[in-house]
């Protein structure tokens, strides 16, 4: 009822608004997937999860100023999530503004991980642990282009702090605080990119601990081939008497096309572990058990698509964990269809 009474209200606004009607756009995607691990895995008995349905909107006031918006809902419609809600100011080539809340410019993967987007079905492990995809945060960004070199600034809310880093999504500011944080990135030719990405900010409510994040990605890609890999650091500080907390994580994945067909190739790595967070933590009142995870895996897939917009994928995990033997492996499948 809330998507419900959301659309209706949108529909309201536009039919009042003849102006901005006669500008608006619109499109979006929906997906749902089909998993089974094997018998120690999280859906050894096979699940159809995930179900997405987005929908944006985007338009102009006038040559200057413009506005994007976007929804999207999870679980069969019973959550609903803002993904995406600024207006901008063009000021050329070389300078745009947004305000309102907007994908944080972290990396390449946090921009294009859609289901209709991403070639593989799964976020790798870098990005469900380190990098919190998808990560919307409240706040200014200025980016803009010049030669070969593209960049983009913020000045954010920022994360806060729960049991992991991903954990640490938030709309309002849980401290005094306001993150910081950009990514510079520069065209070498022939498809080839490569971009350094820094974000900085207090995470705790207390507003004394820092988490400082770095990244570096690079694609590669022509007409049938593609090659995406990002690496990502967080220093994470804890309360006296623990350590410090450090991740690291990087993914490489490798896709080509045959007529209507893509295989597709991935390997992925990470090493998270943080003494304070974890299971269990409650801010302020609880430590939590501790993180300690060194993960790889391998990812082995085809995606068709017999139209443009709908993409029928089937994936296999090979996942490794240190010093556990355990049968997850994990087979996907998704449906993802855009409009």
């Amino acid at each position: 009822m809330r998507l419900i009474r959301i659309l209706f209200f949108i529909a309201l606004f536009l039919l009042t608004n003849s102006f901005i009607l006669s500008e608006i756009k619109y499109g979006g995607y929906f997906s749902f997937d089909y998993i089974k691990s094997q018998k120690e895995g999280i859906n050894p008995n096979g699940d159809i999860l995930n179900s997405y349905f987005s929908l944006n909107f985007s338009g102009k006031f006038d040559s200057k100023f413009y506005f994007y918006s976007e929804v999207r809902t999870e679980n069969a419609l019973s959550d609903f999530f803002l993904e995406q809600a600024w207006v901008g100011f063009r000021g050329g080539a070389f300078f745009n503004l947004k305000l309102g809340a907007f994908l944080v410019p972290f990396g390449m993967l946090n921009q294009i991980h859609r289901p209709n987007q991403m070639r593989l079905i799964n976020l790798p492990l870098s990005h469900e642990n380190i990098i919190p995809v998808p990560w919307t945060d409240i706040g200014v960004s200025i980016d803009g282009k010049y030669g070969i070199v593209s960049y983009s600034v913020y000045l954010t809310n920022g994360l806060g702090e729960g049991k992991d880093i991903s954990g640490g999504r938030q709309f309002r500011d849980n401290n005094k605080d306001k993150a910081k944080g950009g990514r510079l990135s520069v065209s070498l030719g022939k498809g080839l990119k490569i971009g350094f990405s820094q974000y900085k900010g207090k995470y705790n409510s207390e507003n004394n601990l820092n988490l400082n994040l770095k990244g570096i990605d690079l694609i590669w890609s022509n007409a049938k081939t593609i090659l995406l890999a990002e690496y990502s650091k967080a220093d994470i500080e804890n309360r006296i008497p623990y350590e410090k907390g450090k991740a690291e994580g990087y993914f490489i994945i490798f896709s080509f096309s045959i007529g209507n067909f893509s295989p597709v190739f991935s390997y992925q790595f990470l090493n998270y572990k943080d003494p304070f967070h974890g299971e269990g933590f409650i801010p302020g009142l609880k430590e939590g058990a501790g993180i300690d995870k060194k993960r790889e895996r391998w990812t082995i897939g085809l995606n068709y698509y017999p139209v443009s917009n709908i993409a029928f994928k089937v994936e296999y995990q090979f996942n490794k964990e240190k010093d556990l033997q355990l049968k997850d492996n994990t087979l996907r499948i998704q449906v993802a269809v855009s409009f």
